[in-house]
């Protein structure tokens, strides 16, 4: 199989949705990139002073290899807590899917949270990776949940997506703090 599909159990549907605005920046990414020999600013909405100038293809391969050599990532009490706790939220939900909702999908979230964190170059699976493990497998769920996972119109950038999505999470597993209260601690 594909290695997403052998590594991780998930296939990813990817919608494409009409966006003029969206597409007019992309198609032109695209021409500008081919023309100069794969060498191409991002578009404006894809960038940021963090990201400077994108790696090639073989910066990247290279860096994967690193990461995939230099770190086997552990589970903090965190990343344990949330994957276990959106485990069985999905063994004991109503729109339970008997068929996908089996221990080999808890060892997928383990296997997809630990490649986050050594992406991240962390030694330590943290709660931000199991959140990410658990957005990409509910991304796959369903086409629909796609674009309410990845991204959401209105939301300026990634951190605040995800932010939002992780501080959702944790209130659909019941790991959120009391009202008022603290994440910290």
């Amino acid at each position: 199989g594909t290695p997403l599909l052998s590594r991780f159990d998930i296939v990813m549907a990817m919608l494409d949705t009409r966006d003029e605005e969206w597409d007019m920046q992309v198609s032109s990414h695209i021409l500008q990139f081919l023309a100069n020999d794969g060498d191409a600013p991002f578009p404006p909405a894809l960038s940021s002073p963090l990201l400077g100038k994108h790696w090639d293809m073989n910066k990247l391969k290279m860096y994967v290899s690193h990461v995939k050599q230099r770190f086997s990532p552990t589970l903090s009490a965190s990343s344990e807590a949330i994957l276990t706790a959106y485990y069985k939220h999905q063994r004991n939900g109503s729109e339970r899917n008997a068929a996908r909702t089996t221990i080999r999908m808890l060892e997928s979230m383990i296997r997809l949270a630990q490649a986050h964190a050594r992406l991240c170059y962390h030694d330590e699976v943290s709660a931000d990776d199991a959140v990410a493990a658990v957005q990409v497998l509910e991304s796959c769920q369903s086409p629909e949940s796609m674009n309410q996972g990845l991204h959401v119109q209105g939301i300026d950038t990634p951190d605040d997506d995800f932010r939002r999505y992780h501080a959702n999470l944790m209130i659909r597993l019941g790991l959120a703090p009391p009202e008022g209260g603290s994440s910290a601690g």
